[in-house]
């Protein structure tokens, strides 16, 4: 299944996609940059929560700045420019696995979850190791065929790292 990447998408980074209902997508992201190449200049398409599974990178936005490695949770807002580096790394670059929500779909999730509507987006670069949202996209991974379990997995996501900001 394709995806639409970012014109700035460099060669090093491989985006596939591994489910899609509505509004959300859940891909895989492998980078292949090492310590030595530069940062690109890059803009988030949708909202997204993705754990770090392999490696360490450097993630700059608008929202902070964070050195990730593997647990961490990279969060980003549609429309926000990014850079990720490996200057940190050892070389073979990282392993993502990449929940992406429309705005409207995450309009959705936050009214589901009656958080407060100031709760749409995320005003922090990233999140310490979380063991249930690790959990979640783990087990989608695994057998999450199913478009509910997409959604139902994207509320809990969205509930933990709203709780954790």
């Amino acid at each position: 299944m394709a995806i639409d990447l970012p014109d700035t998408a460099t060669p090093e980074r491989d985006y596939r996609a591994l489910r899609r209902a509505g509004g959300l997508r859940l891909m895989r992201c492998r980078c292949q940059a090492g310590r030595h190449d530069r940062g690109c200049d890059e803009q988030h398409q949708a909202y997204s929560v993705t754990l770090i599974e392999r490696g360490t990178l450097s993630y700059r936005t608008r929202a902070g700045r964070a050195v990730l490695s593997p647990g961490w949770l990279m969060l980003g807002n549609a429309g926000e420019g990014y850079i990720c580096s490996h200057e940190l790394s050892d070389g073979s670059g990282d392993d993502c696995v990449v929940l992406s929500l429309s705005r409207e779909t995450l309009d959705d999730a936050i009214d589901a979850l009656a958080l407060p509507s100031s709760a749409a987006g995320f005003d922090r670069a990233s999140l310490p190791p979380s063991p249930r949202v690790a959990a979640l996209l783990s087990a989608l991974l695994a057998h999450g065929d199913e478009g509910f379990a997409l959604e139902e997995a994207a509320l809990a996501v969205i509930d933990d790292v709203q709780r954790a900001l």
